[in-house]
């Protein structure tokens, strides 16, 4: 009997320390905890748009990927444009092909170093073949069409290697007046007749310095200008897009 007593009591002592090992047990697993870290990681991280996706799986890099304290802010995921337009429903980033987008960094360096208050503002960047034709049905309804290539051409923003762009101040959260707005059309905004702007007084000495700015920035590293659109930038030649890259779909 005494043997039997003692035999019961260490079988609950067994039993006990069965017990606490199973509690202590509930800790995860490493791989579990890492997974479970991750998905907390992930939390609050949005989704890529549908049309960031398409542009990935076409070759093209975020901008901000390369220049991640550029300000964005694309004219066409809004209806604040020429057209009055939105054209993108969820999609407001930046994408060129990457030699553009390292180009863009490098204009974006050169004017932090003139004004570590200023920063490139990117109103268009990469625009697809499908936009680009919806811009253009748009404009001819409304006469504006000389604003967009027509579709027997390509534009150079559907081969991802445009941009248009201005300044902004991040101190005050105000564009750098440029004496027009960017994608505004006419005589105004030509690079080409700017001289002859300034002096018959349709614009001023600061507003001319400002587009220099800006086109000493982009040129120096590796874009060039076009004659009527201030703010209209290319990273390389129309003959090299089409050899280099396919049109954006």
């Amino acid at each position: 009997m005494f043997l039997l007593i003692i035999l019961l009591i260490l079988g609950i002592a067994h039993e006990s320390g069965s017990s606490g090992n199973s509690s202590s047990s509930s800790v995860a697993p490493p791989a579990q905890a890492a997974q479970q870290k991750a998905e907390h990681r992930s939390i609050g991280v949005s989704a890529k748009s549908n049309e960031a996706v398409r542009m990935e799986a076409q070759g093209l890099v975020n901008v901000k990927s390369y220049a991640p304290d550029i300000v964005v802010q694309l004219a066409y995921a809004s209806s604040n444009n020429i057209l009055r337009t939105q054209l993108y429903d969820s999609f407001s980033e930046a994408y060129l092909q990457k030699n553009a987008a390292v180009k863009l960094a490098l204009a974006q360096r050169i004017i932090k170093n003139h004004n570590p208050s200023f920063s490139i503002v990117v109103h268009d960047a990469a625009r697809p073949q499908r936009v680009q034709l919806r811009c253009w049905e748009i404009a001819r309804a409304r006469r504006l069409q000389y604003l967009f290539t027509p579709p027997g051409n390509i534009s150079m923003h559907t081969y991802g290697v445009a941009v248009d762009v201005s300044l902004i101040s991040l101190s005050t959260g105000a564009e750098v007046d440029m004496g027009s707005s960017p994608d505004e059309p006419g005589a105004l905004a030509a690079p080409k007749r700017e001289r002859s702007l300034l002096q018959s007084g349709k614009l001023t000495a600061q507003q001319y310095a400002n587009r220099l700015l800006l086109r000493k920035a982009m040129q120096e590293a590796g874009f060039s200008p076009i004659g009527n659109e201030w703010w209209h930038f290319e990273a390389c030649s129309r003959r090299e897009a089409r050899e280099k890259y396919r049109p954006i779909l």
